[in-house]
């Protein structure tokens, strides 16, 4: 928890202190499919809306196992809608 609440003055001395640490940036950069621009923002909504969702809602938010839960399920929809090749339609 203190890492994330450190974050934003960390940020805010050194720069874009998570974009360095983010564990994405690890994965292969390859060729990505256009995204639609009618979605506009509406997948970045929905990301903040379950996440802010399942703070109340879930019974035990903090702990490891629905945050891991919540993770894998994020680490899953990202590369597969966003960085499928153009030819895998």
């Amino acid at each position: 928890m203190l890492f994330w609440v450190g974050l934003v003055p960390a940020s805010l001395v050194f720069g874009p202190v998570w974009r360095t640490l983010n564990p994405f940036r690890l994965l292969p950069d390859r060729p990505r499919r256009p995204y639609p621009p009618g979605l506009g923002y509406r997948p970045a909504a929905a990301g903040l809306l379950a996440f802010t969702w399942m703070e109340p809602a879930a019974p035990e938010p903090a702990a490891p196992l629905t945050l891991l839960a919540f993770f894998a399920l994020y680490a899953a929809a990202s590369p597969t809608r966003c960085c499928r090749s153009p030819s895998a339609t």
